[in-house]
């Protein structure tokens, strides 16, 4: 072999080792680029999976600022009742997700400008209302004569600046939704009320729930048993004999029985037996309203316990928190009744409670005023008794129970009132007989202030008349202050500060001779007519 040969043979191997090393360096990189390249994905999959994702009846939403977070970041939580985590949600932001509920600053009614303390959200069956510090939100029944009802929720309600929020069960009770979190995939389910019936009702045959209200003409006891579904329990009918009974949707040995088939199985499990004509779900304290065969009424736990044994023409909740409950008797009469059926008040009354609140937003309960007074009502006309069942007022009745706000009288931003907070106190109106201008006699009506100054806790065992012979009582909202006016002889005075200046000056043993002059006015007329209000004389 010559020296051209072995040169030549060099260079060849030499340009094959490059080219391995080039193969090499290539698939080196490309290796990289994929290790790259899956890492990249996986970190990207993995961010993906840590984000906050919120779905709506299955579809994914926009989450932006609607929960509220802690300095870092996180989502601020608590405990509700059941032990379960609840989280902080913005009200003007969740409303979004729904098209049939509308926000507002403010209270219903008030004329408060700019009132970022309070809001509430309605439809076309009921009003929400948030109060900020709040453990409660208070909800007005528009399908049921405006009836209030309060209902208890796990934390108070919180500001940030003009943003509510409250706490994910909250919004639930207040939107009728369920909420749903999973911590592994960060992920919120929310499902509105009507995505609920009609997932149920396709999923249990049997269900007496309708999926859909009428809007023109919609009925109370459909919306309430609608409202069942989001807390767990549905309404169920026996199709040989539309006997009605109830379903726990989180019992897997009742459910079993009843998914996707139209015949009945054992109904052992059901919470409520098939045996009622009417069931109506008592959202306050989820609690069922039953009627029998023959039209008698009561209460039932949603675990099947009798609450109010169905004896009575008709049955409402007075107040859940002391378990007391306004019935009527075979007789048509009213009276209260507890949880362990004994009368806290006769059934000597033709009604129970009042009929009109006059727009007055410290009314939260048409039976129970300012947590302490029971209207009643007979021929003579109403009077007072406590949750104990002690009459408050003996041997004294009024024509009737708040005054209307006369806005060509009080102008803009007044309201009508029935109670005065800051003196634990009812405003009553009264018949009087009166000489007119013309000589002749007539009968005049004027309003009173009635009820206990010390009252504490609920408590109260007598109530007195602290004031009266007014021809208006009205409250007065400016600047998010409300004042309290009455009308005598033309003049206005803070009825608030007049009393308290009276009981003063009577603590002290003197009175200002405006003050003696209104207690003349009272006194003088004592005996004429239906006795009047009167200053109480301490």
């Amino acid at each position: 072999m010559n020296l051209i040969d072995e040169a030549e043979i060099k260079k060849s191997n030499n340009d094959q080792n490059q080219a391995q090393k080039k193969l090499i360096l290539i698939v080196v990189a490309i290796a990289i680029l994929i290790v790259s390249a899956v890492f990249i994905y996986l970190y990207i999959n993995n961010a993906k999976s840590k984000q906050l994702k919120v779905f709506v009846d299955g579809s994914q939403k926009s989450q932006i600022n609607i929960f509220r977070k802690a300095d870092d970041g996180t989502l601020l939580k608590g405990k509700d009742a059941k032990g379960n985590d609840t989280y902080y949600i913005s009200i003007k932001d969740f409303t979004k997700y729904f098209n049939n509920y509308n926000l507002h600053t403010g209270l219903p009614n008030s004329y408060i400008e700019h009132d970022y303390s309070n809001c509430y959200i309605e439809n076309p069956y009921e009003i929400t209302v948030f109060t900020v510090g709040e453990t409660k939100i208070t909800k007005h029944e528009t399908l049921n004569n405006n009836n209030i009802v309060e209902l208890s929720i796990s934390d108070k309600i919180y500001a940030e600046g003009d943003t509510i929020y409250a706490p994910s069960d909250a919004i639930e009770k207040a939107f009728n939704c369920k909420i749903y979190y999973t911590a592994a995939e960060n992920k919120f389910q929310i499902y509105s009320l009507t995505y609920l019936v009609q997932s149920y009702g396709t999923q249990y045959p049997l269900s007496a729930v309708k999926p859909s209200i009428n809007s023109s003409n919609p009925s109370y006891e459909e919306f309430q048993n609608q409202k069942a579904v989001s807390r767990g329990y549905l309404i169920i009918k026996d199709p040989s004999n539309n006997k009605l009974g109830v379903l726990n949707i989180n019992d897997p040995k009742a459910t079993k029985d009843f998914e996707k088939t139209n015949t009945l199985k054992d109904t052992s499990n059901l919470e409520i037996g098939l045996k009622y004509s009417t069931i109506r779900f008592i959202e306050e304290n989820e609690t069922f309203y039953v009627k029998t065969e023959d039209n008698k009424v009561g209460i039932i736990n949603n675990d099947g316990r009798s609450i109010v044994n169905p004896i009575y023409l008709s049955i409402d909740t007075l107040d859940s928190s002391s378990g007391t409950y306004v019935a009527q008797s075979d007789t048509g009469r009213f009276g209260v009744i507890d949880s362990n059926q004994r009368n806290i008040i006769p059934f000597d009354f033709d009604q129970i409670g009042i009929t009109d609140t006059y727009g007055d937003p410290n009314v939260t309960n048409k039976y129970l005023l300012l947590d302490y007074y029971i209207p009643v009502k007979n021929s003579e006309g109403y009077t007072f008794y406590s949750k104990q069942g002690a009459r408050l007022i003996a041997n004294q009745s009024f024509k009737g129970v708040g005054c209307v706000n006369n806005s060509s009288q009080t102008g803009s931003g007044s309201r009508g009132v029935v109670v005065i907070p800051e003196l634990h106190s009812v405003i009553i109106s009264y018949d009087e007989q009166i000489t007119g201008d013309d000589g002749r006699p007539r009968t005049a009506t004027f309003y009173g202030v009635v009820g206990d100054l010390y009252a504490t806790d609920g408590n109260v065992s007598k109530m007195e008349s602290i004031a009266g012979h007014f021809t208006q009582i009205y409250a007065r909202e400016v600047s998010g202050k409300t004042t309290y006016m009455a009308v005598q002889e033309g003049t206005s005075v803070d009825v608030v500060e007049f009393i308290n200046n009276y009981y003063s000056q009577i603590q002290q043993g003197g009175q200002t001779q405006e003050q003696a002059n209104v207690v003349e006015n009272q006194e003088g007329t004592e005996g004429e007519g239906q006795q009047e209000p009167t200053a109480s004389q301490g």
